[in-house]
């Protein structure tokens, strides 16, 4: 297990991951929102700032997880609407903390609850657009969303991130249903952590996503 600083940050630094340290980079933090399996917050990181993300594990699963989202998202880091991953760094409590691009707008299923009525389909369709068109980008890389909804989905002023890969699903209380009408029937069917990577899965994984984004 990464129990201390030194070990979290000399892992991140053989996978060529950016550490950075919590008490120098990171200042004004506030907590934004909690769930069942992890806490969002936001801070001031060189005068602009970030998103930081803890989850609800020991830091040896979460450290390896994180490292993997990363690197995912490097790959397709030309994306703009793709949120945009930092780093990583521990908590004064020794807690390990994902350090994302941090958006304003909140998710898109608060930013549809509050607006729907009021928005033209302009907007409706631009949305529309830009969420088939990041996972276009994703899918010709061959990643695959493993949690696709509209919490995972974020509203940047009048543009979309799409937040992560599946990481949160990977942490989350498993007896949640609020983003059931997202996952396609399909999906519930031989998935295991020991073929979720293999490309008959990531075959029917796309396919997932494009139900999700109907969902």
């Amino acid at each position: 297990m990464y129990a201390d600083t030194n070990d979290v940050e000399k892992y991140a630094i053989e996978n060529n991951i950016h550490y950075l340290k919590y008490d120098e980079f990171f200042y004004n933090i506030k907590e934004m929102d909690s769930g069942l399996a992890n806490k969002v917050y936001r801070a001031k990181c060189n005068k602009t700032y970030v998103t930081l993300k803890s989850f609800s594990s020991d830091n040896t699963t979460v450290v390896k997880e994180i490292i993997r989202e990363i690197k995912l998202n490097d790959k397709i880091i030309s994306e703009e609407n793709i949120l945009r991953f930092y780093g990583i760094t521990l908590s004064d409590s020794n807690q390990c903390l994902l350090v994302m691009e941090y958006v304003e707008g909140g998710t898109l299923r608060n930013y549809l609850h509050e607006k729907f009525p009021s928005m033209d389909w302009q907007i409706k369709c631009k949305f529309a657009i830009e969420i088939l068109s990041a996972i276009e980008s994703m899918h010709e890389k061959g990643i695959v969303h493993e949690d696709l909804n509209s919490n995972n989905i974020l509203v940047d002023r009048v543009s979309i991130k799409i937040s992560d890969f599946g990481l949160s699903r990977r942490f989350k209380d498993q007896s949640s249903y609020d983003t059931l009408p997202y996952d396609a029937p399909e999906g519930f069917l031989n998935i295991t952590n020991e073929n979720l990577y293999s490309s008959g899965q990531i075959e029917k994984l796309k396919k997932c996503n494009v139900y999700s984004v109907g969902g």
